[in-house]
């Protein structure tokens, strides 16, 4: 109790989520006037008076938050002018007085970091010329004006703010880093092309929902992130010209209306196109690709990929999906799964070792699309054909192969395992049109044929079989 009460050892001190009144909380700032951090939030009725008499009791004050707290020109005033020291302000859904719109104005020399929520303003006014990150979400204002050569992240996602007024904001940000104007209507390509001019130095942008952008002409030389869900005014032609941002590693086209997608980028790991429905074709020339989503894109119906560095791939529900092809040196595993329309042609494709060299494990399950397979390959251990309800006939060359899974592949009429290096038991009981069998495994011990009633044509090269069920 008696160390509690001591000033020096207070730091920090938050009202979020308490029950107190005005003045306990007044009461316990005084108590403590070396703190350097004050949360506000959850006090309830906090005056302008109150607080300015508060910030006039912390001379060391680094970082202020305020929730729901009555916003005008004399709170705004003492938060700039009681805290030099300030260097991280927060004001979250702050209430708006009746009557003429308010302005919202910060002026500090040492402020770095200002965060606005959820707010209808009349005018902003920032002078800060340290300000390094602002964020200004779900705002509405009449006039924006940013003063601040130092920013670095800027984030105005959510806001109804002009097309003029995101100009403005990014002309006078020229050491841009990272950038989030998600949802921000009226943002057009003309404005991020004067962005991609005056931010060199961008390297993360979020555009997601972003109906009237286009990104047509839009290269911004040192990005490394961009996030496009959504914007549905970008067009295949604009994915194109996306191939001239060419330090991009993460690319998100979710939800965009594009019909093909041809993407040639030589530092892109992460790739990212679910729910576009309108796409047919997707082609990947990306050599550091390591991550691949593709999901809910109802009219796909190729998938090409070349990389050096993919080591998985998952395709599931693409209904209209027909052709894959890879060239991916480095890739383990392959999972192509509900994909009806899926032709034969991908057992080839996957089969070619100079494709997929070391591909381990393959997955083709609910793909009721297929009737012949035909598969060789040095690395492959595991194959799974489950629900290829359309499959008649199965060749396998693969001398790894340790397990495969045929269940529910009710029209398997021929299958050829030769040579295979599954070991403990192989279950082909579940094949009830099982006519002929050709399995060469040498390590084979048991095999089960229960519920084969129509074999004619047996024949066996497991020299290490014990155990023969045909019962």
């Amino acid at each position: 109790r008696e160390q509690s009460a001591h000033r020096g050892l207070w730091n920090s001190l938050s009202f979020q989520n308490r029950s107190v009144t005005q003045h306990q909380a007044m009461t316990l700032i005084r108590k403590h006037p070396s703190i350097r951090e004050l949360n506000l939030t959850g006090v309830p009725g906090l005056t302008a008076r109150a607080l300015d008499a508060a910030l006039a009791q912390l001379p060391h004050l680094e970082g202020l938050t305020l929730g729901q707290v009555t916003i005008h020109e004399d709170l705004l005033k003492s938060c700039c002018e009681r805290c030099p020291q300030l260097a991280r302000l927060e004001i979250a859904e702050p209430v708006v007085p009746a009557g003429p719109a308010v302005d919202f104005k910060v002026l500090h020399h040492n402020l770095q970091e200002l965060v606005l929520v959820c707010a209808r303003l009349g005018r902003i006014f920032v002078n800060a010329q340290k300000l390094e990150k602002l964020a200004i979400r779900h705002v509405h204002a009449g006039l924006m004006l940013i003063v601040a050569p130092s920013l670095t992240d800027l984030d105005l996602s959510a806001s109804k703010l002009t097309d003029n007024m995101l100009r403005n904001a990014l002309a006078s940000s020229p050491n841009l880093t990272a950038l989030n104007l998600r949802e921000c209507t009226y943002l057009s390509d003309g404005t991020l092309r004067q962005a991609a001019a005056q931010c060199p130095l961008l390297r993360a942008a979020d555009l997601s929902y972003c109906p009237n952008l286009g990104m047509e002409g839009v290269h911004f030389p040192a990005l490394t992130s961009l996030n496009l869900t959504g914007c549905d005014g970008v067009k295949s032609a604009s994915v194109l010209s996306l191939n001239f941002c060419v330090a991009l590693e993460d690319l998100s086209l979710d939800e965009c209306t594009i019909t093909q997608a041809r993407v040639a980028l030589p530092r892109l790991r992460r790739f990212s196109c679910n729910g576009c429905r309108s796409l047919r074709s997707l082609t990947l020339h990306c050599p550091m690709l390591t991550h691949v989503s593709v999901q809910a894109c109802s009219l796909l119906w190729s998938v090409e990929v070349h990389s050096s560095a993919l080591a998985s791939l998952s395709l599931r529900h693409l209904l209209e999906l027909r052709s894959v092809s890879l060239q991916c040196p480095a890739l383990l595993r392959v999972e192509i799964s509900d994909c009806d329309r899926l032709a034969d042609d991908v057992f080839a494709a996957l089969s070619d070792v100079r494709a997929c060299p070391a591909l381990r494990s393959l997955s083709l399950d609910q793909c009721e699309g297929l009737t012949r397979g035909e598969l060789r390959g040095a690395s492959l251990r595991t194959l799974s054909l489950v629900g290829c309800k359309g499959l008649e006939r199965l060749e396998a060359a693969c001398e790894s192969l340790r397990e495969v899974w045929l269940n529910d592949c009710d029209r398997l009429a021929y299958v050829k395992l030769a040579p295979v290096g599954i070991e403990d038991q192989l279950d082909l009981g579940i094949c009830p049109r099982l006519e002929e069998l050709h399995l060469q495994a040498p390590s084979l011990v048991a095999l089960k044929l229960c519920g084969c009633g129509m074999i004619s044509t047996l024949e066996l090269n497991c020299p290490s079989l014990v155990t023969l069920n045909t019962a």
